[in-house]
């Protein structure tokens, strides 16, 4: 229903509510100086809540693109002058605000059909995000911190999870046709996902990746039987129980890290299968084993930026088969991005861990490609059916064709520039694996992968 059927007024409306909200707060600021993050989030809270109006005052996309723009123009160039205390004055650096606009126009043009969708997603944005930061720097107490400048705590994580849990319950119970049960379920395994993702987001990211994966989870879940999201919640909570056993008695990644894994795994789980999975937890045990094995005096921890350039390119690859649905097509070539990037972090640990000379890495290098391939690949075919045997010789002779590049490339600065240096190149190598896969499945010399469970 539209309260206001003219797209330039109605814009021109809500223009103006954003404006006084953002006018009577700066003037509070001013005059009586409260927290600064509570004066953030108010504006984010008021706006927020405005934002939920626009699909009864705009009917256009293009209407809401313009004020997105406007808005995100505006809060830059504040930001640059410090023009805004109310929204300027938090000691943290953030880009928050400036997503924010862009985060309500892209909800507002995937839910244009879907009101209860956009609406849970705004909901999130500006309640769910605001409360945690609220609560979190009010009463926080045990906290935890994410990147080099970004401090949360858990209980504002704690608020996220409840805030967020009512908002995407609410309206799937009063506007959907959901049953009950799948509406609780739902709701339950999004909001700790979202959850997850607020606590590992930095400089106001969440803003983007919080809304955005919001329309994305929902839209994917709420088409499924009650059984199978019963399955996903536990799948859910099992990985997060594995996963944070392994790194709490290794101690190899923070708690950002170990968050960041568990959400690629279970989203290989999730928008795979148990076949997209398995590579991933036989990899992850695997460098396990080897970093319980080989020890090393000054254990170190993986970075943020490490890990993402250990996951990213199975991750995309995962993404474009689950956009495409050519999941036969793109399996082999993920399966072979996965064993590099293990292989990668096996020859990584090994270097810092034992001492070699150049003949040494390369011998251990083509070793640790044959053997990382040989063990991923096996314990892989163990759940399938029909699975191209060809790939047993590929898969291994391009990890150690690649893995050999790869020590020619980083293996003598190793020593020199550390971990950085050689997690750099992880992602372009771990590509070109999956690139070399595609080329020898497109020439025949290797069948379409179609896993069977």
């Amino acid at each position: 229903m539209r309260l206001v059927e003219n797209d330039v007024f109605g814009s021109a409306i809500i223009i103006g509510a954003f404006s006084l909200v953002i006018i009577l707060t700066e003037v509070w600021t001013r005059l009586h100086k409260p927290n600064p993050e509570i004066t953030r989030k108010t504006i984010h809270i008021c706006c927020g809540l405005g934002c939920l109006f626009f699909p009864f005052f705009v009917k256009s996309p293009v209407w809401v693109f313009v004020i997105a723009c406007l808005f995100t123009a505006f809060f830059f160039l504040s930001e640059k002058t410090g023009t805004l205390k109310s929204l300027n004055s938090v000691n943290r650096k953030s880009r928050g605000s400036e997503y924010y606009p862009i985060a309500v126009f892209l909800v507002f043009y995937i839910c244009q059909d879907k009101l209860w969708l956009y609406i849970t997603s705004i909901l999130i944005l500006s309640v769910s995000d605001a409360a945690a930061a609220i609560i979190g720097s009010s009463y926080g107490k045990i906290h935890y911190k994410v990147g080099k400048e970004d401090v949360k705590s858990l209980e504002g994580s704690f608020f996220f999870w409840i805030l967020t849990f009512m908002a995407i319950q609410i309206p799937l119970l009063l506007m959907t046709d959901l049953p009950r049960a799948n509406c609780i379920l739902c709701a339950l395994l999004i909001s700790f996902l979202l959850t997850g993702i607020e606590a590992v987001s930095i400089k106001g990211t969440d803003n983007i990746f919080v809304p955005l994966i919001t329309c994305y989870g929902l839209l994917k879940i709420t088409t499924k039987s009650t059984e199978e999201i019963a399955y996903q919640c536990i799948s859910l909570f099992l990985i997060f129980l594995i996963i944070q056993f392994f790194v709490h008695k290794l101690k190899f990644m923070s708690i950002r890290e170990s968050i960041v894994f568990i959400i690629f795994a279970y989203s290989t789980w999730s928008l795979g299968s148990i076949d997209w999975g398995i590579p991933i937890f036989t990899s992850f045990f695997l460098y396990c084993a080897i970093r319980r094995i080989i020890k090393y005096n000054n254990q170190y921890e993986l970075d943020t930026n490490g890990l993402i350039r250990v996951i990213i390119t199975p991750l995309i690859i995962l993404l474009i088969a689950n956009a495409s649905n050519q999941y036969s097509f793109f399996y082999g070539a993920f399966l072979s991005a996965t064993i590099v990037s293990c292989c990668c972090g096996l020859w990584i640990h090994t270097c810092f861990a034992i001492e070699m000379n150049s003949k040494k890495r390369l011998v251990y290098v083509s070793l640790t490609g044959l053997f990382a391939s040989v063990a991923i690949l096996v314990v892989t075919m163990m759940f399938q059916k029909n699975v191209p045997l060809h790939a047993f010789v590929w898969i291994p002779l391009i990890s150690m064709i690649v893995m050999a590049g790869y020590d020619f490339i980083v293996g003598n600065k190793i020593n020199l520039t550390g971990l950085h240096h050689a997690t750099l190149t992880i992602t372009p190598v771990s590509f070109l694996s999956s690139l070399l896969y595609l080329l020898i499945q497109y020439q025949g010399l290797i069948q379409t992968w179609n896993p069977k469970y």
